[in-house]
């Protein structure tokens, strides 16, 4: 092809550019889409962090943020991780950390709960303790909606198939008991059979129930894991069993005093509902306490069995180690604790339906493994303890208690490391049920009576002195009770004024009984009474009941 004939053919495809007059240009087309925008700032004050340096939040010393921390602890490689929970350490020392945590609860919560299954070590303990330190910086009530995420992650790790795990679930339970035992209390039914599943073995062959596995690892000992476990199911059922009690203080009886021409109504507005949603489901959560009765038994009574297993039936006796005592603290505690649970049901009938399958179930073999060697002895000072809580126990069960146990149990109240809370109650059962003949009543009073005067816990005084004034009610001419009678004028004299107070109604309520001795006690001692109290700062409520105890003491003296 010739060079002219390609340049004819070069012009008819090539497209033709439109011509414009110079000045003049195409318009604009109508479907033409702008990109540019402006952006104003919304602030709003009850959000705002107060931080002058930062105004987006505090941040670490490499200047990251709670949003970057958080999606560093999230990152795929450990060492990113790792630096995201220093990061997060570092901001929770700082001062705005209450208001931090209170913004990101759930966020944060979600974050850390997943790394307490990490797999490397380091991560997961250092997870565990920001976890508990998060949540101890908000109330109750905001966690509270979170009690579900944490429950299946503390299930998930307590029944992980990695030992290291499971026993890492431990120390997240410890977290969450000291800085969220509101969740534990709330879900200790849940929980306890969780912690179980680590030492029990429910899959052996032949077996009626739960047997103790035999789990040992790399850094504890069988024996040593089974302590760890019953340790922390014994703080959970302390904090089931001080809930109980506090709802019975709420659920008492408010007493108002009465001003002529006030109104008081029957029913206090301030208390909301008399009849919270919460209590339709008191029936069925009440029930899980047999179950965990039912599983717990058996594991604790071959635990025992098992850390005793090495003596022989001639050589056993009640000498105990220092090991041997911590794990019966935490059986015997364990027992007590769940009888003292299924005797404060709110159905008195299922309580002691529940009391009467444990004994019919267990009775024996607690009689043979525990009764049978009281009181234990040891170096560790935990034996007393041990011995006290085996007595609750006993009475618990056993409705007839027998005259040896009954002057054993009188031996053990009176033991110097046995906590006073432990005694009162042991003294309070076995003087309300009268198990006791005379010369064991006498002992126990005697030791009671000591008790009072050495007590400065204003509480613990108090009850005492209202045991005591039990007793000066149903038996006035008893020896050692007589003597005390005798005696309350002497310890209004020599008491702080706090207790004054308690002692002066104590003997107006036993003048109220025409108990003729205090009467004459408190003529032959009047001047001295009467100018102690008018040297105290409430001289004028202490006097007014004064003069009560002044009339009747002259109704019963002329």
């Amino acid at each position: 092809m010739s060079r002219k004939r390609k340049k004819e053919d070069r012009a008819k495809t090539q497209l033709k550019k439109p011509k414009t007059a110079p000045g003049k240009h195409l318009p604009k087309g109508t479907n033409e889409t702008k990109t540019e925008f402006k952006v104003t700032k919304i602030v709003i004050p009850g959000q705002q962090i107060n931080t002058t340096s930062c105004p987006d939040g505090p941040t670490t010393s490499k200047n990251i943020g709670i949003k970057e921390v958080m999606h560093k602890m999230t990152h795929f490689s450990q060492a990113v991780r790792s630096d995201g929970l220093d990061g997060l350490k570092e901001l929770l020392s700082s001062p705005s950390a209450r208001s931090l945590v209170a913004g990101n609860l759930s966020k944060l919560t979600a974050t850390l709960v997943t790394l307490v299954q990490d797999r490397e070590k380091k991560i997961r303990k250092l997870a565990v303790s920001l976890l508990g330190q998060s949540l101890g910086q908000v109330s109750p009530g905001q966690v509270r909606p979170l009690h579900p995420l944490l429950s299946a992650h503390l299930s998930c790790c307590l029944t992980n198939i990695d030992p290291r795990i499971q026993q890492d679930g431990l120390t997240l339970l410890d977290a969450l008991i000291d800085s969220s035992p509101d969740f534990v209390e709330s879900h200790f039914s849940g929980i306890i059979p969780n912690c179980l599943d680590q030492i029990s073995n429910k899959k052996s062959s032949g077996s009626k129930g739960p047997n103790v596995a035999a789990n040992v690892t790399e850094s504890m000992t069988a024996l040593q894991w089974r302590l760890a476990v019953l340790t922390r199911v014994n703080k959970i059922l302390e904090l089931a069993v001080n809930k109980d009690r506090d709802n019975a203080v709420k659920e008492g009886a408010k007493h108002v005093e009465h001003v002529p021409g006030q109104y008081h109504s029957l029913l206090d507005t301030g208390l909301g509902q008399p009849f919270s949603l919460s209590t339709l489901t008191e029936g069925q959560s009440s029930s899980s306490i047999c179950d965990n009765i039912m599983l717990l038994m058996p594991l604790l009574i071959e635990t025992w069995v098992e850390a005793r297993a090495g003596e022989s039936k001639a050589s056993k006796s009640s000498n105990l180690t220092s090991d041997c005592v911590d794990l019966l603290a935490n059986i015997a505690g364990i027992m007590d604790k769940l009888l003292v649970i299924a005797g404060n049901t709110t159905d008195s009938s299922e309580g002691a339906q529940i009391l009467h399958k444990v004994k019919s179930k267990f009775w024996g073999d607690i009689k043979q493994q525990f009764l049978k060697y009281l009181p234990f002895k040891s170096s560790n000072v935990m034996a007393q303890k041990c011995n006290a809580l085996l007595c609750c126990v006993n009475i618990a069960l056993d409705p007839a208690l027998s005259t040896q146990m009954a002057d054993v149990s009188v031996k053990i109240c009176g033991g110097k490391h046995v906590p006073i809370d432990l005694k009162i109650r042991e003294y309070r059962e076995l003087l309300d049920k009268n198990r006791l003949d005379d010369n064991q009543k006498e002992s126990l009073l005697t030791t009671l009576t000591s008790l009072s005067s050495s007590v400065d816990h204003s509480k613990d005084k108090q009850t005492i002195l209202g045991i005591l004034q039990r007793e000066a009610e149903l038996c006035p001419g008893q020896k050692v009770t007589q003597n005390w009678i005798e005696n309350l004028p002497d310890q209004i004299i020599r008491s702080e004024e706090e207790a004054k107070q308690d002692l002066l109604n104590i003997s107006l309520h036993l003048l109220k009984t025409s108990n003729r001795c205090l009467a004459e006690r408190l003529v032959s001692v009047w001047d001295q009474v009467d100018a102690d109290i008018s040297r105290c700062k409430e001289s004028e409520v202490l006097g007014k009941t004064l003069g009560f105890i002044n009339f009747y003491c002259t109704k019963l003296t002329v």
